[in-house]
């Protein structure tokens, strides 16, 4: 099993753009577009494609926020964005690609906690 978190870069920016939920979940999350627009906005995000076996299959965006927690001086890690494209959903990927990012993310940070959004 192949699973690799990308940035987002010139080279798979249309990719990225062209993931999408389905009709009756648009609702619960934003768009790959108005998520880019936000990562411009906020430096501390980070988007990121998710592959599985060298495709494209989901989206997630996080990053460390040192302005939320006081008390810790690395801040928190958000992760704020998650979704798996339509077309890949029911495969078991969603569980698959949490799983690392939550690794990813416990690696790249060192962190103990991850923070989400949830809507």
């Amino acid at each position: 099993m192949s699973i690799e978190i990308k940035a987002v870069t010139d080279e798979n920016r249309a990719a990225i753009l062209a993931l999408h939920v389905s009709e009756k979940q648009i609702s619960y999350i934003e768009s790959t577009k108005v998520c880019l627009e936000d990562a411009k906005e906020c430096h501390y995000y980070k988007p990121v494609g998710l592959y599985y076996e060298g495709d494209l299959v989901g989206f997630a965006m996080y990053g460390l926020f040192p302005e939320y927690d006081e008390d810790n001086l690395d801040g928190r890690v958000w992760l704020d964005r998650f979704f798996i494209d339509e077309h890949y959903q029911g495969k078991g990927l969603g569980k698959k690609m949490l799983k690392a990012l939550i690794q990813h993310l416990a690696g790249l940070y060192k962190c103990k906690k991850i923070y989400l959004s949830i809507f």
